[in-house]
């Protein structure tokens, strides 16, 4: 019993000091939780209806919006575009054809 107890605490607190290599075979940077190599790869974003239907959401949350298709990330309890260029033009290109 005593060995199932500690290897939990183990893996739940190595959950708070894990670090991410994608595409490389460690982490190079110490303040990074996720560091991708020289590959393209990138990272696939929770998708919502809208940013109005996420409840409780933390500053810095990255999310998907299918009703605008722009990707967004709350900021002060506000919810900002990342998909407008310095032009103001969207380019949704890569989106039209995952909509459902």
């Amino acid at each position: 019993m005593k060995k199932i107890i500690v290897l939990i605490l183990l893996l739940f607190f190595s959950m708070f000091f894990s670090q991410v290599a994608i595409g490389k075979t460690s982490v190079s940077n110490s303040s990074v939780s996720l560091e991708f190599g020289n590959e393209n790869r990138g990272v696939i974003l929770p998708w919502v209806t809208s940013a109005a239907s996420v409840l409780n959401a933390v500053d810095g949350t990255l999310i998907y919006d299918i009703s605008d298709k722009k990707v967004k990330y709350l900021s002060s309890g506000t919810w900002v575009d990342l998909s407008v260029d310095t032009t103001g033009v969207v380019d949704t290109s890569l989106q039209d054809s995952k909509r459902r």
